[in-house]
């Protein structure tokens, strides 16, 4: 029992993480424009790079909070895994919890590669 709600814990703190990410990525868009008119003394250009470095800074610890979950998350499942608990399938994903039940991280490098790094940097600026 105590194994099982240790798992739900994991699950509930991984969800709110990806939850905070969400809501951190609208933010940006509703708080710029309150910012840039706080700061119409200061050259527009210089405020968007302060408030994305503001924003990028939150989002890595957002980020790191993530991954902290995650592992949490997975460490939970690989104890109750041991003691006999079942573990149904990840329904927000649709896929169960074994590597090979379906979508890989590796297909993201696939994918990501195909662009190309020029593109990608392009994109950022």
């Amino acid at each position: 029992k105590e194994a099982t709600e240790n798992l739900k814990d994991r699950q509930a703190c991984c969800d709110l993480a990806f939850k905070k990410l969400r809501d951190h990525r609208d933010y940006y868009h509703r708080s710029l424009a309150p910012y840039f008119k706080k700061r119409e003394d200061r050259p527009r250009k210089e405020v968007q790079q302060d408030f994305d470095n503001l924003h990028l800074s939150a989002g890595q610890k957002i980020t790191a909070e993530i991954k902290a979950a995650q592992e949490a998350l997975r460490l939970a499942k690989q104890n109750a895994k041991a003691l006999g608990v079942w573990i149904s399938a990840n329904q927000t994903s649709q896929f169960g919890d074994h590597p090979d039940d379906g979508y890989r991280d590796i297909d993201d490098r696939a994918w990501i590669s195909d662009v190309g790094r020029e593109i990608i940097e392009n994109w950022m600026d």
